[in-house]
């Protein structure tokens, strides 16, 4: 599978994420146009500035809150304007205090859930025609999580479970459309705040995660 013979763009939700931005230069360096997805604008531009500094395409940007009432709309005009893609990545993992579950407010779980899977749920269903016909595969990345870590932990187990229920749903039961890309340990934000007492070393680089993840989508 050459990656660079694709001229449809690659979308990435959660693309101010450290995940988010590993994934945007690796792809952009492949040769993929991108349609960059998130819901800071002022970040979203410094990423698309910095891509086309650097001599790759101009990507495509959306910007979409999922905190905001007509987060639906916004995702249905996203749908409507966005062109053929090659594949899709959820990479906004979400993550406000890794505390016990139990000291948290209902408030705060509920946009824990939003932000970790309603959000990429919507997403992922608004987009799911313009994924190459139906032929393109779309990843919901999430977090390594201790049991004990609030939104993240829950929604890993929500995605796990779900997945073969919406292929199932997508008639993709053989060849699932919808994947599950479960991170290592990383050296991002995300992790570093989980882990905080864990050896640099411990962690897995950004850049490795991502080129291990390409080999999984080049075999399908």
């Amino acid at each position: 599978m050459n990656m660079s013979t694709h001229h449809h763009p690659y979308a990435i939700a959660g693309a101010n994420s450290d995940l988010g931005i590993g994934l945007a230069w690796r792809l952009a360096q492949l040769g993929f146009p991108l349609l960059l997805i998130d819901r800071d604008e002022t970040k979203l531009t410094q990423l698309a500035d910095e891509l086309v500094a650097a001599g790759h395409d101009d990507p495509l940007l959306a910007v979409i809150n999922p905190l905001q009432a007509d987060f639906e709309t916004q995702c249905q005009q996203l749908a409507q304007a966005a062109p053929t893609l090659s594949g899709f990545c959820w990479a906004g993992a979400w993550l406000d205090q890794p505390t016990p579950i139990l000291n948290e407010s209902l408030e705060h779980w509920q946009k824990g859930v939003m932000l970790n899977v309603t959000a990429p749920l919507m997403l992922f269903k608004s987009l799911n025609r313009q994924l190459a016909d139906g032929q393109a595969i779309a990843w919901i990345a999430q977090p390594q999580v201790l049991a004990f870590t609030n939104q993240l932990s829950a929604s890993s187990s929500l995605w796990s479970a779900w997945l073969p229920i919406i292929n199932q749903e997508l008639g993709a039961t053989t060849s699932p459309r919808l994947r599950f890309w479960s991170l290592p340990r990383l050296a991002d934000r995300v992790h570093r705040r989980i882990y905080p007492l864990t050896e640099l070393h411990e962690f897995t680089p950004i850049d490795t995660a991502i080129d291990a993840w390409l080999l999984s989508w080049m075999e399908y």
